[in-house]
């Protein structure tokens, strides 16, 4: 479950707004445009928060492979949260929130595809050792 937190603080990487208006979508899309680049990436990084969180994926995912499958995932859960919340930022915030406080509860709400991408990913990750990361 570490695993679906830090994805969770992944997707508050990008430190974006979203306007609930029909700029909403458009912004959710570039953002998981973002997420999917590491170069775009490397620019999103710039709070402490999401350096921190950058740095917990990199330790947890132990490869490159792994640590853009997460980002890629992280990138599908915007656009799960953001049609959950229609565009809402603070709905967003809210769907953030419950899946920290609550991960098992918020990755059974998650579409079946996208929990059985973190269970794989997850199960690909503890079985080459890496099984804790403090973000």
């Amino acid at each position: 479950m570490k695993f679906f937190i830090l994805i969770a603080c992944l997707i508050g990487v990008s430190g974006r707004t979203y306007a609930v208006d029909n700029d909403a979508k458009e912004a959710i899309s570039k953002t998981q445009k973002d997420l999917k680049d590491p170069v775009a990436r490397k620019k999103m990084l710039d709070t402490k928060a999401a350096k921190d969180a950058d740095a917990a994926a990199n330790a947890l995912a132990g490869d490159k492979g792994n640590l853009d499958e997460m980002y890629g995932i992280s990138a599908e859960l915007i656009g799960v949260i953001g049609e959950k919340a229609q565009g809402d930022p603070q709905k967003m915030q809210e769907y953030l929130e419950r899946a920290q406080k609550d991960p098992e509860a918020f990755l059974k709400s998650l579409p079946p595809a996208q929990q059985e991408k973190i269970h794989q990913l997850s199960k690909r990750i503890e079985k080459n050792g890496v099984k804790k990361v403090s973000p």
